[in-house]
């Protein structure tokens, strides 16, 4: 190794060492147009980008015993914290060049890294958190973007030892999901311990169109439009280009990973007595990884649970157990949509045997794969968790107001899903691959009335609702829904009668 920077011979050894090793990431991939060979040369060709690579993982921190990151992660931090665009195999080449830990993922171009973006837990210094930070000001990370926007904000508070005076400062300003994440990982750096929570979905409930990000890390860059409404094409990175090779959207891809995953017995893994879904997030976010595609990492409080990084979708997951409560589900803090923050969003139910004792795999019984708007058709409405003090005796007891909203799964809102993969689209969409057939038509109607607010009497314990008139009355929302050819395509879909 030499002494600054990695030489060209550098990068050829570690490249022999490591055949699998491309531009693309780590690992041969069934994408049209994928040369495995060529994307190996585009690599032994990125010394630059393998350098810039090389220097910022220079500046993090081992990532000791918190969940490593993947190079794609890694990648698209680096270019929030100023760095510029490198490619998925140059992070890769430069971790392996300054000795950080690479764990290969089976099936999955983007290995996970030993190292963190932020500083190891430490004890809660002396000061204000506001002071903390300002010494963070010109670290290459997002604490360090974080730091940089609190100076340039007159508004922020200066004082205070409170996570949630400043969790209040981001909600008030609209600020959305990467300042907030920004924002926890700098208070568990400061304090040694977890941002305390206060909502079941955090990130919806603050959810905005306002990013409060510093010139020097600069929008998420965008590697693939939307066609239409909801259309998005696979693209393929290479090197500073984005160059379309498949027209297969994301969304089918997904679901017919699932269906393939489905019929070939991929079982469901339970890792504790514990996991109430046996994990089967664990096993949509496989599939996810099969189809390449990159994804922000999913979290406690994030909603869509699944975030694709180039392509405007997200995917949230619905385990249910079978046979048991499968007609609705809870949703804690959050209404179904299919549209949030510039993303459309699918949900993925799948429905497994009820648990035995011992028994730690289980298969997917059936799944549909189902856009939002089939199950609400508003994505306007912005769901917010509100208290009030002076209840009580002594008039000082706080009351919260924590709406749970029970919703109708796929199952229960149409017939001949059963013990199938049914995927369920808007009508406008344009279906782009050839193994999926349709099987159905599906209406949904507006009701003449909507529901606008609720009082509820601490008295009587009697809850009184309001609705007033619908402006989309009638309005009929059409969604189509389809099959993998050859898998139950002869068997039809229809849309039940109307839930009250």
């Amino acid at each position: 190794m030499t002494a600054d920077q990695p030489s060209q011979a550098d990068l050829t050894r570690v490249m022999d060492a490591h055949p699998m090793l491309c531009d693309y990431g780590y690992g041969k991939y069934a994408v049209a147009g994928f040369d495995h060979a060529a994307d190996r040369a585009a690599l032994a060709d990125n010394l630059d980008q393998v350098r810039t690579a090389y220097a910022w993982l220079g500046t993090l921190h081992p990532a000791s015993d918190r969940p490593w990151p993947t190079s794609c992660g890694l990648k698209h931090a680096g270019e929030h914290a100023g760095i510029g665009y490198v490619t998925n195999g140059a992070m890769i080449a430069a971790a392996y060049l300054a000795g950080v830990s690479v764990r290969v993922r089976p099936d999955c171009p983007n290995p996970e890294l030993g190292v963190a973006l932020t500083p190891p837990k430490t004890p809660a210094p002396d000061g204000s958190f506001t002071a903390w930070l300002a010494g963070h000001a010109n670290a290459n990370h997002p604490i360090g973007g974080l730091a940089r926007d609190v100076a340039g904000d007159d508004c922020w508070p200066a004082t205070g030892t409170d996570y949630r005076q400043f969790a209040d400062h981001l909600a008030e300003h609209l600020a959305y999901e990467p300042a907030w994440m920004s924002l926890r990982e700098a208070w568990e750096a400061y304090s040694g311990h977890p941002a305390p929570s206060d909502d079941e979905n955090e990130e919806y409930a603050r959810g905005g169109s306002v990013t409060r990000r510093s010139p020097a890390s600069g929008p998420p860059p965008v590697l693939s439009g939307a066609v239409g409404s909801l259309r998005t094409s696979l693209v393929y990175e290479h090197e500073q280009q984005v160059e379309q090779r498949v027209t297969v959207t994301a969304v089918e891809q997904v679901f017919l990973e699932c269906e393939r995953a489905r019929a070939d017995g991929d079982l469901i893994k339970r890792v504790s007595a514990s996991d109430k879904e046996y994990h089967f997030q664990n096993w949509v976010q496989a599939r996810v990884e099969a189809c390449a595609l990159n994804y922000d990492d999913p979290g406690r409080n994030a909603y869509p649970d699944f975030r694709l990084v180039d392509h405007p979708e997200g995917y949230e997951v619905k385990g249910l157990e079978f046979p048991g409560r499968e007609a609705d589900y809870d949703s804690n803090s959050q209404v179904p949509m299919g549209r949030h923050n510039g993303r459309e969003v699918f949900y993925v139910f799948g429905r497994y045997p009820k648990s035995e004792r011992g028994v730690d795999e289980y298969p997917v019984v059936d799944l549909v794969v189902c856009h939002g708007s089939f199950l609400n058709a508003d994505h306007e409405y912005v769901h917010k968790n509100k208290s009030f003090r002076g209840f009580g005796s002594y008039g000082d007891i706080l009351v919260r107001d924590r709406k749970m909203y029970v919703v109708p799964t796929p199952f229960a809102l149409a017939s001949g899903t059963a013990g199938l993969a049914t995927l369920i689209l808007p009508a406008s969409y344009e279906i782009q691959s050839d193994q999926l057939v349709q099987v159905g038509d599906l209406d949904r109607v507006e009701v003449d009335e909507v529901l606008v607010s609720y009082e509820f009497n601490m008295q009587t314990n009697e809850m009184v609702t309001h609705k007033e008139p619908n402006p989309n009355a009638g309005t009929v929302h059409r969604f189509r829904a389809y099959r993998s050819r050859g898998a139950g395509d002869s068997k039809k879909v229809t849309l039940n009668g109307s839930r009250s």
